[in-house]
């Protein structure tokens, strides 16, 4: 008794440590997030507060409709890289689902998290929507979406670590670091990921986030998961890289890696959409393109990237809602002696 006793004395001694170290790690997230706002903001505004509204406009009218047309492509292009997100989850899940409904699945619901924020609310409640009805369990579906996270960074290092490594001058302009400095870390984080790969590669991994148990996919999986993310995240910024206009000077890889290290800014911002502080990494990140030119670019980018999917994922769920529904309806309608198409 006695021991046993001691021992839900130290597990509970565990639980308070652990939640006073969440509380903590959560206060500090909250405040760098608040921080970065904050100078996202102030950048922001300098601009807006010496900008010329009738040059901005002069530049979107100067974008040719083969740089919308290429933008157009990219981002189709981008998003059918999201949809082997879920279809290499899924696999390793052991969920047998045909590739439609991943496609549909995802689709849908990164269109919902990059134009509304908050990925787990809006990206998790359309995934569940489209997956509980296809047979997949909530748990399967928790777990689906953390391999899906986990692809996305995956592929976010690699991109970084490239760019810092050939071209850390671009960076240097956003971490205001020096070049050797920029270098080194990303040599350091590539092999971070090299490290990860090994490490999944000996054995099964499993580990526990909130009660939800998740085995890490394997090493070739994994490297799938890299390509993936690799293709998304090279599409994606090659979107915003065609719109701008011509002479900017930056090197697609370089441009690559800062579009990657905006997301990253405008994720840890949590604002909707990343909206501002993405736009302030480029402002401070590409000196050499005017203001006014940029600001044209980075509309046209969320016009074309957000906005337009946004509205074709409304469109498909809706859809797809609707199927399902008079699916149900000519179900009990038929009858349960009666055979239905």
């Amino acid at each position: 008794m006695p021991e046993d006793r001691t021992a839900q004395s130290d597990n509970t001694e565990k639980t308070a440590a652990n939640n006073g170290s969440s509380r903590w790690i959560s206060i500090v997230g909250t405040i760098a997030s608040l921080g970065i706002l904050a100078f996202s903001v102030y950048v922001v505004a300098q601009v807006l507060a010496t900008l010329n509204y009738a040059q901005v406009l002069t530049a979107i009218r100067a974008t040719s409709y083969g740089q919308i047309a290429m933008a157009i492509a990219f981002g189709a292009g981008s998003y059918l890289a999201l949809t082997f997100y879920d279809a290499i989850a899924l696999r390793h899940l052991r969920e047998m689902l045909p590739y439609r409904t991943a496609a549909l699945a995802s689709f849908s619901a990164y269109t919902m998290s990059f134009t509304l924020g908050f990925p787990l609310l809006t990206g998790g409640a359309t995934r569940y929507a489209i997956y509980s009805r296809a047979g997949v369990s909530a748990g399967n579906i928790a777990r689906l979406v953390m391999i899906c996270s986990l692809q996305f960074w995956l592929g976010m290092n690699v991109v970084v670590g490239v760019g810092l490594v050939l071209h850390p001058e671009h960076i240097a302009a956003i971490d205001q670091l020096a070049v050797w400095i920029n270098v080194a870390i990303g040599y350091a984080v590539l092999a971070a990921v090299v490290a990860y790969c090994i490490y999944v590669g000996i054995g099964p991994r499993t580990f526990s986030i909130r009660g939800v148990s998740l085995t890490l996919p394997g090493f070739k999986l994994t490297l799938a998961q890299i390509i993936a993310s690799c293709c998304d995240l090279a599409c994606a910024s090659s979107v915003l890289y065609v719109l701008l206009p011509q002479n900017h000077g930056v090197d697609f890889l370089s441009f690559a890696a800062i579009y990657v290290v905006a997301v990253t800014v405008g994720a840890a911002s949590n604002v909707p959409g990343g909206i501002g502080p993405f736009e302030a990494t480029f402002l401070k990140a590409l000196p050499g393109v005017s203001a006014e030119a940029l600001l044209a670019s980075l509309l046209l980018f969320r016009v074309i990237y957000f906005l337009g999917p946004f509205l074709l994922g409304l469109v498909l769920i809706g859809g797809h809602e609707t199927h399902v529904r008079l699916r149900g309806i000519s179900g009990k309608s038929s009858g349960p002696d009666t055979p239905s198409r």
